[in-house]
């Protein structure tokens, strides 16, 4: 998901304004489709009998027959009309096995049953929503009516995270030819308040007004080693994003203005927005939408010793990034399909037009993302993959958690394609070492100074 320095000047507020300005430019001629909702309306709903028998394989010779469980961007994939697309071959074959329950961890569970009545929404002079009471667990368990979207977004927002978790990656951006470049970069989430996990405050001391916090710090290429990017996420959600960056070349690090949100990451093919696997907005700039509660295919138990080896995925043709058949097989999972859009005060200068969120309802993670452009044309698709890991030493649960999944995502103008590969088994709690687990040096600006030391 992260490249080199160039990458992250261009995260600077000069490359978002100048990103917004031009948008994307596609390679090839631009398709006449734009945003329909028919589309998700066909999708099957998560009452209906509709199902799939395990060991039934999906190619691109039949997937019209399981159309309707097949979310709408893998469909872009399957239908051949974009430069990315799924070819006929075993390694692209889905393979269908049973579903498999993943159960919340205990502590959060919990902590919905204790709080979850308390959370209420605040409507706010620019149309969107505050949110007020909220301490823990999920905000809110039964979203329904019309406020359902933007219920089901902060229950995505607050969704279970290990309070600490460290993981190491290798990200591969691919153009068009399958050149690739490779980042080898350390990634630390700190969930700074409302924790959901036993022995520890629901609110940290040392948080400092702030929710959470992601860095990632570049290990290689050796030019571009010890770049380091940290989004904080203050606690009052009426506040932006803060974004800083630490250029090994000066010696120093820079806090860029809000408009990095639609910068890349380390000149990847993620933008800042596009974080934690799917959406690292924060709701009270977005008006929501429910399309729907579906079955969707998705892949939720990976292999999680074979997802780290790149064989496992294609690389030299056909459709980049795709995970082969030997890390595992997908599953029908129920999910909620919301329409994320910017509020009009920001829709002008906003990297997307609309962001579909494809939210798994037992555990709350993005299985997938369909993102349109300014006019409401198809412009990317993430294809998360996930494995479950355990929490609190095993006990109390697993979760399938930000920074653990192995994204790829495709983008259907420009044809260049990113997959974040995870090199370990994320560390979380008390399997982090102790390094990792220091605030001040991890989740906070002045701990930037500190990465070369």
């Amino acid at each position: 998901m992260r490249r080199n320095q160039i990458g992250v000047l261009l995260a600077s507020s000069l490359a978002g304004i100048l990103f917004l300005i031009f948008g994307p430019r596609s390679l090839y001629a631009a398709e006449a489709e734009t945003f329909d909702p028919a589309s998700y309306a066909a999708l099957a709903d998560d009452t209906s009998t509709a199902s799939i028998t395990p060991g039934t394989r999906i190619t691109t010779a039949n997937w019209q027959q399981y159309k309707k469980l097949l979310p709408v961007g893998l469909q872009w994939l399957y239908s051949g009309k974009y430069p990315w697309k799924l070819p006929l071959g075993p390694e692209y074959t889905i393979e269908v096995g049973p579903t498999i329950p993943i159960p919340p961890p205990r502590q959060f569970v919990q902590d919905t049953e204790k709080y979850g009545s308390q959370s209420r929404l605040v409507p706010m002079q620019n149309g969107g929503f505050d949110i007020a009471g909220y301490t823990a667990g999920l905000p809110f368990p039964h979203p329904q009516g019309p406020n359902a979207g933007i219920e089901i977004l902060y229950n995505f927002y607050f969704h279970y995270q290990p309070h600490v978790l460290k993981n190491y990656y290798y990200s591969y951006t691919i153009d068009r030819y399958y050149s690739a470049s490779v980042t080898e970069a350390l990634e630390v989430f700190h969930r700074l308040t409302h924790n959901d996990d036993p022995g520890v405050p629901i609110n940290n001391p040392a948080s400092s007004g702030y929710f959470q916090s992601v860095l990632d710090e570049v290990q290689a290429p050796e030019q571009s080693k010890y770049t380091t990017a940290l989004t904080l996420f203050p606690d009052d959600v009426k506040k932006v994003q803060e974004f800083y960056v630490f250029l090994p070349s000066l010696r120093r690090s820079l806090r860029l203005s809000s408009a990095a949100r639609c910068s890349p990451i380390l000149g990847s093919d993620y933008l800042n927005d596009d974080n934690r696997d799917g959406f690292n907005g924060i709701p009270t700039t977005f008006q929501v939408k429910l399309l729907g509660e579906k079955k969707v295919l998705a892949l939720v138990h990976e292999d999680l010793v074979q997802r780290q080896n790149p064989v496992n995925f294609t690389m030299t043709s056909g459709l980049p990034g795709w995970a082969k058949p030997t890390i595992g097989k997908w599953e029908l999972r129920s999910a909620y399909v919301i329409d994320i859009r910017p509020l009009p005060a920001i829709a002008a200068t906003y990297c997307y037009g609309s962001r579909v969120l494809y939210v798994d309802k037992e555990t709350t993670a993005p299985l997938f993302v369909d993102l349109y452009d300014i006019s409401l044309k198809p412009w990317k698709v993430t294809v998360n993959r996930f494995g479950p890991i355990p929490v609190n030493d095993g006990f109390g649960g697993i979760c399938l958690s930000p920074g653990d999944a192995t994204p790829t995502i495709y983008d259907l103008q420009n044809v260049h394609a990113g997959l974040a590969l995870q090199r370990q088994i994320a560390q979380t709690n008390s399997q982090v070492p102790a390094k990792y687990t220091d605030v001040q040096r991890y989740a906070t600006p002045s701990g930037l100074s500190e990465v070369m030391r």
